[in-house]
């Protein structure tokens, strides 16, 4: 994955899956349900990850989205 820590590799992971939605506002479980089955985390754990993430948005009632 070429990520240095495991952190960076579930970032860059979320990061594609919530593009896979083309550009659709999406739930953290949605983006769980995407993610390679190597990565086991919570909804809360893809939601701090994408708060911190640059490219990313959450808003609303949790959704995330690729940042405008």
């Amino acid at each position: 994955m070429g990520a240095s820590r495991p952190e960076e590799a579930l970032e860059t992971a979320i990061i594609d899956a919530v593009r896979s939605f083309a550009g659709k506002p999406i739930q953290a479980a949605q983006v769980r349900a995407r993610l390679p089955a190597d990565f086991v985390t919570t909804n809360e754990q893809i939601l701090a990850i994408a708060r911190r993430a640059a490219g990313l948005d959450v808003f609303g009632p949790n959704l995330i989205r690729i940042a405008p």
